[in-house]
């Protein structure tokens, strides 16, 4: 009998627990950020066809909080033994367990770390690889080739600088399969013309436009000299109530 990881079970006593982890995050705001993004994205039908034609793809949630989009997934057929999730704070992924009461059922592996340190990078290859358990083994360096398929980011690029964001593609960019249709996909706060926003809920930010965002994955994550071409889609969308985010950018990057 296959992993059960329940979307809707959700233990209300667990979902309160959040202000033990992220004091500052109100209740309304927890609900907003923890329902499941991924299939309001535009890519998400053709994400999930991947996960059920291919058995070999493994799927990866770059700050997946508390497993929501992931079990969504698990939900819609993808199997959840090639889902992995990470994200800084390990007890967010306990809250997840607690909120959907699956510790024991769900399959999804989630890992705790940065992922902006070396060390996270090569243990996920690893686990994309072979679907062995990320503390148990050794990682190679060819990462390149690995079956990521694709790879989620919400509402995480726009808490890094200009040059962490460069950076932070890059390590994605490195994670992900090389095969065509490969895709790395997410939404984050943006504006029409690139630079910095100020004095937004969560203080000074670097937004990037559509034309920026789509430069920075063809020139200078898969430039031409890489031997990848990439196909960038990014559409604009009202952001939530909140005065300072100017606009919200829904994007995919997909491998040709």
């Amino acid at each position: 009998m296959g992993s059960r990881c329940n979307l809707n079970d959700m233990d209300a006593n667990g979902a309160k627990d959040h202000s033990s982890v992220q004091p500052s995050l109100s209740w309304r705001e927890f609900q907003f950020q923890h329902k499941a993004q991924v299939s309001k994205h535009p890519a998400y039908p053709r994400i999930l066809q991947m996960g059920l034609l291919d058995d070999t793809a493994f799927h990866l949630d770059v700050g997946c909080s508390t497993g929501t989009d992931l079990r969504k997934l698990a939900g819609d057929g993808w199997s959840a033994e090639r889902l992995i999730g990470v994200d800084l704070e390990q007890a967010w992924i306990d809250l997840g367990y607690k909120q959907y009461r699956d510790r024991a059922t769900c399959d999804i592996k989630f890992v705790a770390g940065d992922i902006c340190h070396d060390d996270l990078l090569q243990p996920i290859g690893q686990l994309a690889r072979d679907g062995s358990n990320i503390l148990d083994k050794t990682a190679s360096d060819d990462l390149v080739h690995s079956n990521v398929r694709c790879i989620s980011v919400f509402s995480f690029f726009h808490l890094f600088d200009e040059a962490g964001q460069l950076e932070l593609a890059r390590r994605l960019g490195s994670l992900l399969s090389n095969k065509p249709g490969s895709t790395i996909y997410g939404a984050h706060r943006g504006r029409a013309t690139a630079g910095r926003a100020e004095k937004t809920r969560i203080g000074d930010i670097y937004c990037h436009s559509p034309s920026s965002w789509t430069s920075l994955w063809q020139e200078r994550v898969f430039p031409e000299s890489s031997g990848i071409s990439v196909q960038v889609d990014v559409d604009f969308r009202d952001g939530p109530e909140d005065k300072d985010i100017d606009r919200v950018m829904v994007w995919s990057v997909t491998i040709a």
